[in-house]
């Protein structure tokens, strides 16, 4: 037994695993060894299935990254370039816990064939992957086969909660600012629902416009990390404001009326 309890390894949650509600429900009486803000440099995430990622071959050419950009940035035209590798929140488990975890990630894509592969894994400060805190050699990502052609749009609930998880766990801006330009799918786009995705918008731009942009084009890696601090140190009335606003505005699942997670 005391051998399972010091035996541990990393599992990867992304996407809309990130939302507060889906992370309370994975990671019920669970108590990870420790947790890091990351970035897999060898996946996308993508939106051909329930926002489950890929993983890139040795060697791409200019279809491939289309294809890529395609698969990965709704709503936004491709200029040659690749998107933000998939960032997430890894967490240190024991044995038993990782399979636990899994389990229940599992549960909330029923119909989605998934399975573990490991991966490489780069450790930043929140809210900023351009300083690095180490490097996880061996991380699990539960991911599945996308059979479907690209160009597909998500329903603006999933994006949603996408968006929200990745921006309350602050993962970097540039991946922020990524997921902030995509275009969900929605054809009955109510006043309230353009306030749900306008304010966290809005929340982001500044911080953006005032600290990443001066530190990429002046070369002032320390202004964008203060940026990221004071992010980081607003983070708590952040998650309250997310609270109140969704008594008016919904939190974002499609069946949050009946107290569920999809």
């Amino acid at each position: 037994m005391a051998e399972e309890d010091s035996y541990t390894r990393w599992l990867i949650l992304y996407g809309a695993q990130l939302h507060p509600a889906r992370q309370r429900q994975v990671l019920r009486d669970i108590t990870s060894r420790s947790s890091s803000a990351v970035l897999v440099p060898t996946a996308w995430l993508s939106w051909d299935l329930a926002g489950v990622p890929f993983i890139e071959p040795c060697f791409w050419d200019g279809d491939y990254r289309r294809w890529v950009w395609e698969r990965c940035s709704p709503g936004r035209e491709y200029k040659g370039s690749l998107p933000p590798h998939l960032e997430g929140i890894a967490y240190e488990l024991t044995d038993p816990d990782f399979e636990l975890v899994v389990g229940r990630t599992r549960e909330m894509l029923p119909t989605v064939p998934t399975h573990c592969v490991t991966v490489r894994a780069l450790r930043f400060a929140e809210g900023d992957s351009s300083k690095p805190l180490g490097e996880i050699s061996e991380a699990q990502l539960l991911v599945g086969v996308a059979p479907h052609s690209p160009r597909l749009q998500p329903t603006r609930e999933y994006f949603m909660l996408v968006l929200r998880g990745a921006f309350l766990n602050t993962l970097s801006q540039p991946y922020l600012a990524h997921l902030t330009n995509l275009q969900p799918f929605d054809p009955t786009l109510s006043r309230l629902k353009r306030l749900s995705r306008y304010l966290f918008t809005l929340t982001l731009l500044p911080s953006f416009l005032l600290f990443f942009l001066p530190a990429q084009i002046l070369a002032l890696p320390a202004w964008g990390r203060f940026g990221n601090w004071l992010l980081g140190a607003g983070l708590d009335k952040t998650r309250w404001l997310e609270r109140v606003l969704s008594r008016w505005v919904g939190s974002g699942y499609r069946n949050e009326e009946h107290g569920s997670v999809p």
